[in-house]
């Protein structure tokens, strides 16, 4: 979040070091403050191996606490501190979340009962990884983040499927699309990020071009640095190739939506198979004496 207290979606990558300077400290302090509480006192005299119990265990949570954060935790710490809700999703490559909302223990910064069990809360994000070490990161799209993406897919998704071509036939009609912060996928899907305006709802959906998708509210992607493993092919889908989702371009802001991408990415509101004719005045006027 930004020091305003709203949502950031940017692509600048904050400092590792800073953030890790704020969280040892505390951490190293609620430790000690552990062991002194339970290490002295009367245990200490009748008991001296309570106290070196109690050390071992300083000792070891000292060592986990200095102990450099893994990559994959690294980037769900980043993410969380631009304002991206994020959650622990299978090392299988599955888009999916390891967890239940409900789950959730602490109230998160913009309400308890994200869905996909997503927070930006570091406590919670460590406790997953506890639970889960070989997680991938999911991030939550939609107006929780602030941001929708469009994904490109490749022949990875279906013989002849190119929608960087379809994108491209589609700029060259309504306008090119700025510059924003993307990523690839390990199929070489392009994800480029937009700004979520609010007011309106981005569709979650494939095909809004052929081979064009949208995660939009109530939807997720998988971000870097998560990995998909080799797939082999089967009866209804091609071999599917293992790898790492990579930014592109880390560190590019995210992008306004063009008026045109909205138009096309924004869920239209059903019409009533029955409209409401609106009465005139002179028709409420006559009911009105008729009724007197």
């Amino acid at each position: 979040m930004g020091r305003n207290g709203k949502h950031s979606p940017q692509g600048e990558k904050p400092s590792t070091i800073n953030r890790q300077s704020q969280y040892q400290p505390a951490a190293l302090f609620e430790a000690y403050g552990l062991f002194a509480i339970n290490a002295f006192g009367p245990l200490r005299r009748s008991k001296p191996s309570i106290f070196d119990q109690r050390l071992g265990f300083l000792n070891r949570r000292i060592d986990e606490i200095l102990k450099p954060d893994p990559p994959m935790l690294t980037a769900r710490l980043e993410y969380a501190a631009l304002g991206w809700p994020t959650f622990p999703a299978p090392a299988s490559g599955e888009k999916k979340s390891l967890k239940s909302c409900k789950r959730n223990k602490w109230q998160d910064p913009i309400g308890p009962m994200m869905r996909w069990g997503a927070t930006m809360d570091e406590r919670i994000i460590r406790a997953d990884f506890k639970k889960w070490p070989d997680q991938n990161v999911g991030i939550v799209t939609g107006v929780e983040s602030g941001m929708f993406v469009i994904e490109t897919d490749t022949a990875e998704h279906g013989a002849g499927v190119d929608g960087e071509a379809e994108l491209a036939k589609w700029q060259a009609e309504h306008g090119a699309l700025p510059e924003t912060l993307e990523d690839l996928s390990p199929s070489n899907s392009r994800h480029r990020f937009f700004r979520h305006p609010g007011g309106i709802k981005i569709k979650n959906a494939d095909g809004v071009l052929d081979g064009v998708d949208v995660r939009g509210d109530n939807g997720m992607v998988l971000a870097a640095p998560s990995y998909r493993p080799p797939k082999a092919a089967t009866a209804d889908e091609p071999a599917k190739a293992g790898g790492v989702y990579r930014w592109v371009n880390q560190g590019h802001p995210i992008a306004d939506a063009p008026q045109a991408l909205l138009d096309l990415v924004t869920e239209k509101q059903a019409m009533s198979e029955d409209p409401i004719v609106e009465e005139s005045i002179e028709t409420k006027a006559k009911s009105y004496v008729m009724s007197g």
